[in-house]
Parts: C-alpha cells; sequence; structure tokens
C-alpha cells in the first residue's frame, strides 16, 4: 500500500490507503475520515459564501437609508456606488466559493468511492470460489459499480447545501437584530 503524497489534503495515489476494510457496523466513517479536511474546507467556503450572500441585502438597505434619509439633493452619490461596486463584489465572490465548496465536496466524494470499490473489491478476493457460481455477476457489478454510485449525491452536496441552509437563517437573523 501507499500512501499519499500529492500537495492537496486528502487526495489519494493509484492505491488507497486503507489498511483494513471496516467493520460492518462502522459503516461510511471510516471513509470518510480520511477524507476530512476536504469536507473541512468545503464547509468553510460554503459557509463564507453563504455569508457573502447577505452583503447585498445589507448594502440596499444601507443605500435605502442614504436615499431616502436625505433630500434627493443632498445624497452621497460615492457611497452608493460603493455600495453598488460591494454588492457586485460580494455575488461574484459568492459564486467562486460556493463554486469551490462543491467542487472540493465533489473531489473527496470520488474518492471516498474510489476507496470504497478497492475495500469491495478486495472483499472479493477473499471469498470463496463458491459464491461466485451461486452469485449471478450482473449483482456483484451492481453493488459495486450502481448502489456504491448512489452514495456519491449525499456524500459531495450534503456539506454544501447543509452548510448554506443553517447559516442563512442564523445570519439573516442575526442581521435583522
Amino acid at each position: 500500500m501507499t500512501t499519499s503524497t500529492s500537495s492537496l489534503p486528502g487526495r489519494r495515489d493509484d492505491a488507497p490507503a486503507i489498511a483494513a476494510l471496516p467493520e460492518r457496523r462502522q459503516g461510511l466513517l471510516p471513509f470518510v475520515a480520511r477524507r476530512r479536511p476536504l469536507l473541512l474546507l468545503s464547509g468553510l467556503l460554503a459557509t463564507i459564501g453563504t455569508l457573502l450572500g447577505l452583503v447585498p441585502l445589507y448594502a440596499i438597505y444601507r443605500i435605502a437609508l442614504l436615499i431616502f434619509g436625505q433630500e434627493a439633493a443632498t445624497v452621497d452619490t460615492a457611497s452608493v456606488l460603493w455600495l453598488a461596486v460591494a454588492c457586485v463584489g460580494a455575488a461574484l465572490a459568492r459564486g467562486v466559493l460556493l463554486m469551490g465548496a462543491t467542487s472540493l465536496s465533489h473531489a473527496a466524494a470520488y474518492d471516498i468511492l474510489y476507496d470504497m470499490r478497492i475495500a469491495l473489491a478486495r472483499q472479493l478476493a477473499r471469498l470463496p470460489l463458491g459464491f461466485f457460481s451461486s452469485t449471478n455477476t450482473g449483482t456483484i457489478k451492481k453493488v459495486i459499480h450502481e448502489d456504491v454510485e448512489q452514495m456519491e449525491e449525499g456524500i459531495a452536496h450534503l456539506i454544501p447545501d447543509t452548510v448554506s441552509g443553517v447559516v442563512t437563517p442564523l445570519a439573516t437573523l442575526a442581521l435583522l437584530l
């Protein structure tokens, strides 16, 4: 077995660094634990991106105060322009950060799926030959390919979407208070 030597945390080489198959009751946790840095970074980027999504709302509030709090002739146009630029910058940064969060979570998800498939293949190698004569190869292919692939969407979208779903209402409430 080899260990990962690439510059990104949690990246894999050709062979995974899984020492042994996880126990059945542990489930997905041993596979996910190796990709924790990527998933944490994905959550951090999603949090910052979500918070940046509130900047335009705050900027609109500040612009409304500037415009409606004074007469039209005395409105500070430089402040309004600066707030408009801040809105555009925050929207662009939000998009980049959320795209990065999603990319990192997808990279971690596909690495986890790879490790799971290798673990399943190792388990198949230990089975007696009688198992293969009594089991349809389509069933084995379905488990290794299709059943494992179904986990990708949950793993890849869980972190960014959950963080956004939790941070948005909390940050909005804090902003309103």
